[in-house]
């Protein structure tokens, strides 16, 4: 069952969606560049968080004898105390998903930057088999619910963000099929509580799944590269401070 939390994002009403652009190839752009053309907002103060899908893949229209999608779910910055928490799903056709297996996606942190940003771009000129989205949480958001009087937890507001994304990318009309995600607390009871909440996929929760199953390491890699990206080149929402 829901949680009194899992129902609805926490801070909707000052939440933006940032509306879907087609970009160029990204391929060696530097790192503001490439996320200013998929329509990132890395030049603005990072004060909302939101919620960015990258083009979906062009076969990814619906019938009855296509084969579904494989998506991945992972995070980064949740330990770091600067900076926003970005949950990532990444996800591709079942019938891709060895060549997907082949391309050396591992898990994010064991990746150089330059390693992180290569795959990142390999992501976008594969756009006809693989789609991704974003949920960036802001330092405003984080410490509001860290500091609120009804106690609202990491985990919940992880767990929210993971269950949000995932209903995004069914309501974008994607068919999927099995979902891998990385742990938040229990894997079993995460996967049950997930399993509840989206009884027609097959679920697997586990611990380091974004070393265990590529379209997670996929996932891991667009949290890191778009965290870093507003890390890199942030922008203060105080006035004056540089």
């Amino acid at each position: 069952m829901l949680t009194k939390h899992s129902l609805t994002r926490p801070l909707e009403e000052e939440n933006d969606e940032v509306p879907l652009k087609r970009a160029k190839t990204c391929s060696t752009l530097p790192s503001m560049q490439r996320h200013l053309q998929l329509g990132l907002p890395i030049d603005k103060a990072l004060v909302k968080s939101y919620t960015f899908f990258a083009p979906l893949p062009s076969t990814s229209e619906q019938n009855e004898t296509a084969d579904g999608f494989i998506l991945g779910v992972d995070e980064a910055g949740r330990g770091p105390v600067l900076g926003p928490m970005v949950y990532a799903t990444c996800f591709c056709r079942e019938s891709y998903y060895t060549a997907l297996t082949q391309m050396g996606f591992a898990d994010s942190k064991q990746l150089s930057e330059g390693q992180r940003e290569e795959l990142f771009d390999r992501l976008q000129t594969e756009r006809t088999h693989i789609g991704w989205s974003i949920r960036c949480i802001s330092p405003q958001d984080i410490s509001h619910c860290m500091l609120r009087r009804t106690k609202y937890s990491l985990n919940a507001l992880a767990h929210d963000a993971t269950i949000q994304l995932i209903r995004d990318v069914l309501e974008k009309g994607i068919r999927v099929t099995k979902v891998y995600i990385d742990t938040v607390g229990p894997p079993q009871t995460y996967q049950k509580k997930l399993q509840e909440l989206f009884p027609g996929i097959d679920i697997v929760v586990a611990k380091k799944a974004d070393s265990l199953y590529p379209i997670v390491s996929a996932a891991s890699i667009c949290a890191k590269v778009t965290r870093d990206a507003h890390l890199n080149h942030w922008v203060f929402a105080e006035p004056g401070v540089e």
